[in-house]
């Protein structure tokens, strides 16, 4: 006896039946039918998935849908503003368009949209940034870029008042590096020495640099005593501060000796100072 199949109903003949053209006309008709309900899916589905150019009414969007996909594409040729929903119905009826979160659309730039139909709205898929948003990036690059020229500006300016160096306001980042890497800081020491016998000089020694200005001041005079000693190209400035000495003060300290340039030699692990007192002296070397 002949049995079905379960899925398209196609009958089977038992294996002691005798060939039947009506039967086999009958499955040929059911297979046909079949295949021809997966074609005509498979190019709704097609259809569904090309851009379609929708009618727009007011803030409507109305498009087809042919195939049981949630997945509906459009192309929008002018941006729509608006409390902005999409009709499948030829505009009977409509579900409103949201964002991921669920949050109303209400912009929507033109472009080539796709969205995904839910039960009671549309959610539009990401398309990256929109119109406003990419200038606010541009702005925000912009802004950027400027922040970065004046940094970049004030960084050369300050280098090459400090080091010397000779960067150009466009130089590249490279440079300014480099420059950098090549910046040394200025070594700085103190301590207390007491004037020696005889020549009323005080001497130190034992830095790990050559100074090139020190600062020194008699520590049991009651009044500031200072006496500046630049490097030896500046002693014809030397100058030497204390209200408590008379102004031959200045004058006998200079002339008890050769040169100006004796009144400080620097070492480069130290330095020689003439002092006018035999006291004990603070002082301040500065590379």
């Amino acid at each position: 006896m002949a049995t079905h199949t379960p899925n398209y109903d196609l009958i089977k003949p038992a294996p002691d039946d005798f060939y039947n053209v009506a039967d086999q006309n009958e499955n040929m008709d059911k297979i046909d039918s079949a295949l021809k309900g997966v074609s005509d899916d498979l190019t709704s589905q097609q259809a569904d998935y090309m851009y379609q150019v929708p009618n727009i009414v007011g803030t409507q969007i109305r498009i087809n849908k042919l195939s049981n996909t949630n997945r509906l594409f459009f192309r929008l040729d002018d941006n729509l503003t608006g409390n902005i929903t999409i009709s499948t119905d030829g505009g009977a009826t409509s579900k409103p368009l949201q964002d991921i979160d669920g949050s109303q659309i209400t912009q929507l730039d033109k472009g080539f949209v796709e969205v995904v139909a839910d039960a009671n709205f549309f959610i539009l898929r990401n398309r990256g940034l929109g119109g406003a948003d990419k200038q606010a990036l541009i702005d925000i690059v912009n802004e950027a870029e400027r922040n970065e020229s004046d940094v970049k500006s004030n960084l050369i300016n300050v280098i090459n008042e400090k080091v010397g160096s000779t960067l150009l306001p466009n130089a590249p980042w490279i440079e300014i590096q480099n420059a950098i890497g090549g910046m040394t800081n200025k070594r700085w020491a103190t301590g207390a020495v007491m004037a020696s016998t005889g020549n009323n000089a005080i001497t130190v020694t034992g830095l790990d640099f050559k100074p090139s200005i020190v600062i020194a001041k008699a520590k049991i005079v009651p009044t500031s005593v200072y006496d500046k000693y630049n490097d030896v190209s500046l002693h014809a400035d030397l100058t030497v501060y204390g209200a408590s000495h008379p102004a031959s003060f200045c004058t006998n300290i200079i002339g008890n000796v050769s040169s100006p340039s004796n009144m400080f030699t620097p070492y480069d692990d130290g330095f020689y100072i003439r002092v006018g007192d035999l006291k004990e002296y603070v002082w301040i070397a500065f590379e």
